[in-house]
């Protein structure tokens, strides 16, 4: 059954905050998982949906968080929690050119309908989280300035692209409706919770999430939007050191360095 789903996402649960990693803990060990991962895991949702969608669609959800790869190479140290820096500590004034610089970089790498949907889900951040992003007015600056340069250029391209608003609002609320499913699969948000979805007709409808007890990071969904009965998705993480902390910024260095990488899972199934 094909979700038109709507343009905003209502997560009802708890949410540790957006990291530019994502901590999974399983018993006493605790994963990292890289903002474009999680991403991965998203675009792996998306395929299997109960329609067929546009190859550029499905890439750009695989990519919506290709603008934090640099970050994700070299993340700034917090002492306080002894990991790298909580995504919600970091202002709109570093992250919105950052994010501009991977739409340019989407738009050269995969074309303009890629780049476009990755335009608009920065976006939305920059227009549903603002308070968590301006820590100064040099962040409010940068959140305004980016919404105020984008928004033209994908006007633009969505005219060449000859892609109405109806539908381009549905192409960005799907990936943003598989971002918060792969959010929690990868642990980041907590289940049970709520997606709020729309059909084709505008009727709004409630994707429900739930864990399925005694088994870790197995959920059960309804209703289904999927092809297959069952999604047993995958990636890979790096196990944090004992206590999850590092001891300084040379020892988290040296972590990303030399840190051994371990396969995850999650499933999904119809609830």
């Amino acid at each position: 059954m094909g979700l038109n789903c709507a343009e905003f996402v209502r997560a009802k649960a708890p949410n540790n905050g957006e990291d530019f990693m994502l901590f999974r803990t399983e018993g006493e060990q605790e994963w990292a998982i890289s903002q474009p991962m999680h991403a991965w895991i998203s675009g792996q949702l998306l395929r299997d949906w109960d329609e067929a969608l546009p190859e550029s669609l499905l890439l750009a959800a695989e990519q919506h968080d290709h603008a934090w790869t640099d970050w994700e190479l070299n993340p700034t140290f917090d002492g306080q929690s002894g990991r790298p820096l909580l995504f919600r500590n970091v202002g709109a004034a570093l992250h919105a050119p950052m994010w501009a610089a991977g739409v340019e970089r989407s738009l050269h790498n995969w074309g303009s309908h890629v780049a476009l949907l990755l335009s608009r889900h920065g976006g939305t951040i920059y227009k549903r989280f603002t308070t968590r992003h301006q820590l100064s007015e040099a962040d409010a600056a940068a959140a305004r300035a980016y919404l105020e340069t984008q928004a033209p250029r994908e006007a633009a391209w969505a005219r060449a692209l000859g892609l109405a608003d109806a539908e381009l609002a549905r192409q960005s609320s799907l990936i943003a409706v598989v971002d918060t499913l792969s959010l929690v699969l990868c642990g980041e948000l907590a289940a049970p919770l709520e997606i709020e979805a729309l059909d084709a007709g505008g009727k709004a409808h409630v994707l429900r999430m739930t864990p399925i007890e005694g088994s870790p990071y197995e959920f059960a969904l309804s209703p289904w939007p999927f092809r297959s009965a069952r999604l047993n998705l995958e990636g890979e993480a790096r196990p944090m050191p004992k206590g999850g902390r590092f001891a300084d910024e040379a020892a988290m260095r040296d972590w990303l360095e030399n840190a051994p990488r371990v396969r995850f899972g999650a499933s999904l199934k119809q609830g």
